[in-house]
């Protein structure tokens, strides 16, 4: 039996603590990809009770958003490296995470990114019900051309030949740029690589 004060407390007066003591801002916790540690309520030195439903509240009502170590990566060994030290029971609980990468044109030919997709990918199947989403900013210098995407790998299914996956945040950085001929050249070459990179992920 849980003899703790809070454990003693009705479900919604024990919510409510939870929300004062475990909020962050915007529902979001940033994680740093070269980090291995994970993020876990101190609860634990309350009671199993209050552990297990602070646990749960913390990995289910945020999104954990991780940044890149490295350029060109959407940190996708920070995100395997998290589910780990969580493990697999509080890995379940998870319903979000968001993953950045910035790249250049150039970056697109070294291959990088296409294989840290699929290892990405590879790990979205360990926590099926959590949406794992890749933020892409696309930054061509020489057009001053920005191009923000959304990559929700969830989305991505076999024989299905739409780019539903990928979803435009901010089109242009310049408002005056959107029209141009080389804002559209931009994103038609970035649509013609994620496509590729779609093929190769549906068939992973």
């Amino acid at each position: 039996m849980d003899n703790s004060p809070l454990a003693r407390l009705p479900q919604e007066l024990r919510d409510y603590v939870y929300d004062l003591a475990l909020s962050f801002d915007n529902n979001e916790v940033h994680i740093e990809a070269v980090r291995h540690d994970s993020v876990s309520p101190h609860a634990n030195y309350v009671s199993v009770l209050v552990y297990r439903e602070a646990v749960q509240r913390v990995y289910a009502e945020n999104a954990f958003c991780f940044l890149p170590a490295v350029e060109g990566t959407p940190c996708e060994e920070g995100l395997a490296n998290f589910i780990s030290s969580i493990g697999a029971k509080n890995a379940a609980y998870l319903r979000e995470v968001r993953l950045s990468s910035t790249l250049s044109p150039g970056m697109f030919g070294n291959g990088n990114f296409r294989r840290s997709l699929k290892k990405t990918k590879q790990t979205a199947e360990l926590v099926p019900a959590c949406a794992i989403k890749v933020l892409l900013t696309f930054l061509d210098v020489y057009k001053s051309i920005a191009i923000r995407v959304q990559l929700n790998l969830q989305a991505i299914k076999p024989n299905r030949a739409h780019d539903g996956w990928i979803e435009v945040l901010e089109p242009i950085t310049s408002a005056s740029l959107q029209d141009t001929p080389e804002a559209r050249d931009s994103m038609d070459f970035l649509r013609s690589h994620l496509r590729e990179y779609r093929e190769d992920l549906t068939a992973s």
